[in-house]
Order: structure tokens, then C-alpha cells, then sequence
């Protein structure tokens, strides 16, 4: 057998159908060839660059700053100016101003109050002593009658002897003249100078002797009227 030899079938065109053309290119495929025929080079399109999204990287150092977002519209105000806030600012206002004016009252009723203390201390004090004092002048209202007649005998020798008691007066002499007043501290001295008189006259008769006491009292009677 002889070797067949290889037989070559030529191209042909490759016609696109009538219906993906456009008029005029339908008319001038059998003219021309189709573009499709030649190779032509790949258009590059275009590469658009996104933007990464920012992640947070917790293992970065530096404080967490969140970058400001821009945004539209008016900026939003840090106070409000509604008919609520409004009260709610007076509110406050009005109880802050009221809290301080009832602090000023406290503090001015406490010094009043220490005030108060220190008078009625002093009041206590007169109290008291007034009250001595009108022991001593009822005291000395019992024994004016004696008293009257010793100053009325100053100026000669009295004989009048005064039981002892222990009202007493001073006697002040000046230039105007002399005047008889009621003095409880002299009162008071006189008496502790008589105490010790009879203190010291008793240890003498009866404290040196060891004779028993009779019950005759007749020595106290005549010292008390010395």
C-alpha cells in the first residue's frame, strides 16, 4: 500500500452571525475580514486602589485614639437649650443657692447659740451671788436696831455690848463725810477672825485642864456677850 499523503484543509473565515452585527458591518464582512481573525493585544483596564480598613491592632503600642470622623450637617452643641434643661439648670441653681443661704443660718444660729451659753453662765454667777447677798442684808436687817446705836456712839465710849453674830457693816470716812455700808466680804473676814478668837479662848480655859465638863454653860454665854 502506498502511504497516503496528509491532505490540508484550508481555513475558512469564520463568519459571526448576522444578528451580532451591526448594518454596516454585516455589509463589509465579505470586503473585509473579521477583526476577529487577528490577534489583537489584551487592554489593561484600569486598577482602582481601595483603601485598607483600619483594624486595631491591640498589640500596638500608644493609647487608642479614634481618628474624628467628618460628617455632614451642623455640629451638635454641648448644651442643650429645651424647655427641660432649662428647668433642670434653674432647679439646680435655685437648690444651690438655697443649700448655701441655709449653711449662712447655721453657722449664725451656732455663734448665737455659744453666745447664749456664756451669758447664762454669767447670769448663774450673779444669781448666786446675789443670793448671798440678801442673806447677808437680811442679816444685817435683823440687827439694826443695835447697829444704829453704835454708830450713833461713835464719837464717845460706847457701853453697848452687840452680841456676836455675823452680819456686819463698813464704815467709810472721806471727805465728804462718813457713810455706813453693807460689805459681805468684810462680813465674811470678820466672822473668820471671831471664829478663830473663840477657837483660840476655848483651848485655853478647857484644852490645858483635865477636869471633866460640868454641863455649865455659863462661860459660853459670857464670851457671847463680851
Amino acid at each position: 500500500m502506498k502511504d497516503e499523503e496528509p491532505m490540508f484543509v484550508p481555513d475558512e473565515t469564520k463568519l459571526e452571525p448576522a444578528w451580532l452585527l451591526s448594518p454596516s458591518e454585516s455589509e463589509d464582512q465579505a470586503a473585509s475580514p473579521s477583526p476577529y481573525l487577528h490577534k489583537s493585544k489584551p487592554m489593561k483596564m484600569p486598577t482602582i486602589k481601595r483603601s485598607q480598613a483600619s483594624s486595631f491592632n491591640p498589640y500596638s503600642s500608644g493609647p487608642l485614639i479614634k481618628s474624628p470622623s467628618s460628617k455632614r450637617g451642623r455640629p451638635v452643641k454641648v448644651t442643650s437649650d429645651t424647655k427641660m434643661a432649662n428647668y433642670a439648670r434653674n432647679y439646680r441653681e435655685q437648690k444651690k443657692n438655697q443649700m448655701s443661704m441655709l449653711q449662712m443660718r447655721n453657722e449664725e444660729l451656732e455663734a448665737e447659740l455659744r453666745l447664749f451659753r456664756e451669758e447664762k453662765e454669767k447670769m448663774k454667777t450673779a444669781l448666786s451671788n446675789a443670793h448671798a447677798e440678801i442673806t447677808h442684808l437680811k442679816k444685817v436687817l435683823d440687827s439694826d436696831s443695835q447697829i444704829a446705836r453704835v454708830v450713833a456712839n461713835m464719837g464717845a465710849q460706847s457701853t453697848t455690848q452687840l452680841p456676836a453674830g455675823r452680819a456686819g457693816v463698813c464704815v467709810h470716812v472721806g471727805a465728804l463725810g462718813t457713810t455706813v455700808e453693807v460689805c459681805k466680804q468684810c462680813a465674811d473676814n470678820n466672822q473668820m477672825r471671831m471664829d478663830a478668837k473663840f477657837t483660840e479662848s476655848f483651848v485655853q480655859d478647857f484644852g490645858n485642864g483635865t477636869e471633866l465638863f460640868d454641863g455649865d454653860f455659863s462661860a459660853f454665854d459670857n464670851y457671847l456677850n463680851c
